[in-house]
């Protein structure tokens, strides 16, 4: 009988060293590109005039960008002009969460709630969007 310990590859540890080198790599590389990302994020936050949120659930768990967003919302200068939201079935209770995260009253969300197709289709032809 041959036993699990002999079929594992002979330098099975060895491509796991090799592994765990990229990984640490990558997460050098990819912090610095996900930093430079984020503060780029929080400017455009801080002085749009309009956002637009394409499929975001925005879910509770999210907690890093809702805290972003929150932080930025704090720090502008006047509120958004517009909060376009893009999305596929959202409830009125996702829509006034966004109304709260983004600091804005529900009237100045432009919705588009059946998919992105929804959204060119208004925007080519001028048709009216529904509001919160």
């Amino acid at each position: 009988m041959v036993s699990a310990e002999s079929r594992r590859p002979r330098f099975a540890h060895r491509r796991f060293e090799c592994n765990c080198v990229r990984a640490i790599i990558g997460r050098v590389i990819n912090t610095s590109f996900l930093r430079q990302t984020r503060e780029k994020e929080a400017e455009v936050l801080r002085t749009a005039d309009d956002i637009y949120l394409i499929g975001w659930s925005m879910p509770e768990t999210d907690l890093d960008q809702i805290s972003l967003i929150d932080v930025c919302m704090g720090d502008r200068d006047k509120p958004l002009d517009k909060v376009t939201v893009i999305n596929c079935g959202a409830t009125p209770e996702y829509f006034g969460r966004v109304a709260r995260v983004f600091r804005v009253d529900p009237g100045v969300i432009e919705i588009y709630n059946n998919g992105f197709l929804d959204f060119v289709t208004a925007n080519g032809t001028g048709a009216r969007k529904e509001t919160a």
